[in-house]
């Protein structure tokens, strides 16, 4: 794929539920969180050469170190979702309200031969749920779809269809009678793969050694983290980018840019704002570290219990917030920022 006249995104849209995408095991984002139903990720630096692998997990647990785990709490990947708010109230009037009359539409389809309707169909409502299971329950009209696209550079994805490479489906309906009788219907996995032919050439993650998430390993990366977010913090570009040489190549060919002036971008970025004052940065305790392996156990990503980079500022109410995501890895013995 050339990207300078193509790239690649994954698209979901979901109801009922939510889910987190994966490309290659590594995790491109959420989709079901708070009002947001609908989701574009561009994906071309998850690419690999020939076969390629999109992955959704419906459902997730409530935090990243416990996403394969079902969820203690009301809604899925719970650490994510937004507190409560009258803005959330009035969306979900709004919903019932669209469920209301899509249910009226639906009542009349059946009418004229609706498969709900026919023999041997039944049609699945909320007072079948079965709460009695651990994690959360199976809702009649959880749905979503996820499909990898194809775009040309320069063309806005909300404004046309792309080439549609890859796509998942998964609608409750179609196994509610099964689904509503397991002990945990969540999460759950469900994908797709195809050769997509050659992309950006072999990934150092490819290589790397494979991680557990053991308490040596833990400590060490606590320790990394502690380390990286103090240099953020004194404005110190270069040891990061030592750790990142890869990365900063990898990423910049896969969406045709320049890796040198995106090096000295985020030098430029460390070097003027660490000087403000408001480039104050949370200290994370024991408790908010929220480790996962992914990329099949090459790369640890590092967040919090909430989701979001464990290497996070302050949030100022005119400079916003600074967040750095990162998966980390080991190659040859070294720890090095891999994504």
């Amino acid at each position: 794929m050339n990207p300078q006249t193509h790239g690649m995104v994954v698209e979901a849209e979901v109801h009922d539920c939510a889910v987190e995408l994966y490309i290659n095991d590594i995790p491109a984002g959420l989709c079901g969180i708070g009002i947001n139903q609908k989701t574009t990720i561009p994906i071309n630096e998850y690419l690999i050469d020939g076969i390629n692998k999109l992955s959704v997990l419906i459902n997730p647990g409530d935090t990243p170190d416990a996403v394969l785990l079902p969820s203690k709490e009301s809604k899925a990947a719970y650490g994510a979702q937004p507190p409560d708010s009258p803005l959330m109230d009035i969306y979900l009037e709004k919903e019932t309200e669209e469920k209301k009359d899509e249910s009226e539409e639906s009542d009349d389809a059946n009418v004229s031969g609706n498969p709900a309707s026919q023999p041997g169909r039944r049609r699945w409502t909320m007072t079948d749920v079965n709460y009695d299971v651990v994690g959360l329950p199976a809702l009649p009209d959880a749905r979503f779809t996820a499909k990898v696209c194809l775009y040309p550079v320069g063309v806005p994805v909300s404004e046309s269809k792309g080439e549609v490479l890859m796509s998942l489906s998964w609608n409750a309906e179609d196994v509610f009678k099964e689904l509503r009788e397991e002990e945990q219907p969540f999460p759950r996995w469900t994908g797709t793969e195809r050769d997509l032919g050659s992309m950006f050439g072999p990934m150092h993650w490819q290589k790397a050694s494979s991680l557990k998430l053991d308490e040596k390993t833990i400590e060490q990366v606590k320790e990394l983290m502690l380390q990286i977010q103090e240099w953020i913090e004194e404005g110190q570009a270069e040891p990061i980018i030592t750790m990142s040489v890869e990365r900063f190549k990898e990423v910049a060919a896969a969406y045709a840019l320049p890796a040198e002036e995106r090096k000295d971008m985020f030098s430029r970025l460390l070097r003027e704002e660490s000087v403000k004052d408001y480039w104050i940065f949370e200290t994370p305790e024991d408790e908010d570290f929220s480790f996962r392996l992914v990329a099949g156990g090459k790369m640890i990503e590092c967040l919090g219990k909430d989701w979001q980079p464990i290497i996070r500022g302050v949030p100022d109410p005119e400079e916003g917030r600074f967040l750095y995501p990162m998966m980390i890895g080991k190659l040859k013995g070294d720890w090095l920022i891999m994504r």
